[in-house]
């Protein structure tokens, strides 16, 4: 389940631009932890742990509401076929929303269920 903010996260891209920042701020709290794990801050069982129990659980939450909210834009392959403007066109918006502060993104916010 993922927990948008209430007052500002109304429409579907309102909805994406917050799932690429939480999915922006998942990867580089995973990179970060892969360094702690690289410089012996953190355990192999423990970062396998957060693998298995964080990781990919919130990955995969995140990416399916993505994917979900792309289908009902019309953001699909399927839907835009050869369309090489309106592909770069999504495509850059993607960038942006990534590089995005507009949310505080809680990772908490996000649970599998």
């Amino acid at each position: 389940m993922i927990k948008y903010p209430i007052s500002d996260c109304e429409t579907k891209k309102d909805k994406l631009e917050y799932l690429y920042q939480a999915q922006e701020k998942l990867r580089l709290e995973h990179n970060k932890y892969g360094k702690d794990k690289r410089d012996e801050k953190v355990t192999r069982d423990e970062w396998l742990k957060y693998l298995k129990d964080t990781f990919k659980p919130k990955s995969k939450q995140i990416g399916h509401a993505i994917a979900e909210i792309r289908e009902t834009l019309g953001y699909s392959s399927a839907d835009l076929g050869d369309n090489e403007p309106e592909v770069e066109r999504i495509s850059a918006e993607k960038v942006s929303y990534k590089k995005s502060t507009r949310y505080t993104v809680d990772l908490g916010d996000i649970t599998s269920g």
